[in-house]
């Protein structure tokens, strides 16, 4: 009588696993089911839904990524940090003009300073540009972090690579980062010592896999400066390519030039090729703009090159 009760409850494992193979379910695990619980595990498989068959699963689509979630500064984003950097710069030009007393001090004027020395005249900094841009940011839907950690090692100082920080990094709705962004003021030196702080942060925004964006703020010009600026600009691009070949992961940057007493300001993108280089010869005529200036003002712009211009209508001159 033991052996018949033994083989009956063999039989109803074996069953609750066959019943449950042909339901698209696992084989082995109703088998072991069957085993513990019998004819009770064989009414259980004769009761359970079907489950995903291999062809179920093929006629699934494939889900394609949301590239707006993938950390690619799309083209609906890029117009987001295109408009953060023209409200920055609005910012700016107010708050100068305010500070120089051009403008009166009103409720409904900005809250940014630019703080003065002992001599009266203004310190304009890469710290005014960054609140600005934060403020910016904050007057849309995109999110921000400050001094956000780098996903690669540098070695700045020749000793051991460490995680560097950038000065502040957009991120989607989701949170998820989209463009590195850093910032500096004043103008540029041919001297190589003096320009390795720019050479630092552009390796940062080319070497990190995200879209790279050079905030830089000057406070006046002459008709040269620009020049200079973007030539030195050209020269970092080129060493850092030549240094990291292999190793750029930005697939472009985008160049942002806010001029103060002049109430203008330029933009431009670089794209990186993902094999190979630009060469410097070809960054130069990348970055050329041709503008002459006069009198604190912007006379006219004789060959823009690709390059936006942006303008306060409300700044005096000087």
């Amino acid at each position: 009588m033991e052996v018949f009760a033994i083989v009956g409850w063999l039989l109803c494992s074996v069953l609750s696993a066959v019943i449950a193979k042909r339901k698209g379910r696992n084989g082995c695990g109703w088998f072991t089911l069957g085993i513990l619980l019998g004819p009770f595990g064989l009414a259980l498989a004769l009761v359970v839904s079907k489950g995903k068959s291999t062809a179920d699963v093929a006629d699934v689509p494939e889900v394609q990524p949301n590239l707006e979630e993938s950390g690619l500064l799309t083209t609906t984003l890029h117009s987001e940090v295109t408009k953060a950097c023209k409200r920055a710069d609005t910012g700016l030009w107010d708050a100068f003009a305010r500070s120089a007393g051009y403008r009166p001090v009103t409720p409904l004027a900005g809250r940014l300073v630019f703080p003065q020395y002992r001599d009266g005249r203004l310190r304009v900094s890469e710290q005014e540009a960054r609140f600005a841009f934060i403020e910016a940011l904050s007057q849309g839907p995109l999110r921000y972090s400050v001094e956000a950690p780098t996903s690669k090692l540098y070695s700045f100082s020749g000793t051991r690579a460490l995680s560097a920080m950038t000065d502040l990094q957009v991120h989607h709705e989701s949170e998820i980062g989209i463009c590195n962004v850093e910032f500096k003021a004043k103008g540029v030196s041919s001297s190589a010592q003096n320009n390795f702080p720019i050479y630092k942060d552009v390796q940062k925004l080319m070497r990190e896999p995200v879209w790279g964006l050079w905030f830089h703020l000057l406070e006046s010009i002459d008709s040269s400066t620009i020049i200079k600026f973007l030539d030195v600009m050209a020269m970092q691009i080129d060493k850092v390519q030549g240094e990291f070949e292999g190793d750029v992961e930005a697939p472009g940057l985008t160049l942002h030039i806010c001029v103060l007493q002049y109430g203008f300001s330029l933009q431009k993108d670089v794209p990186i090729p993902s094999e190979g280089v630009i060469d410097i010869a070809e960054l130069r005529r990348l970055l050329f703009v041709d503008l002459q200036v006069a009198e604190h003002r912007l006379v006219r712009h004789r060959d823009l090159n690709g390059w936006s211009l942006h303008s306060w209508e409300g700044v005096i001159d000087g």
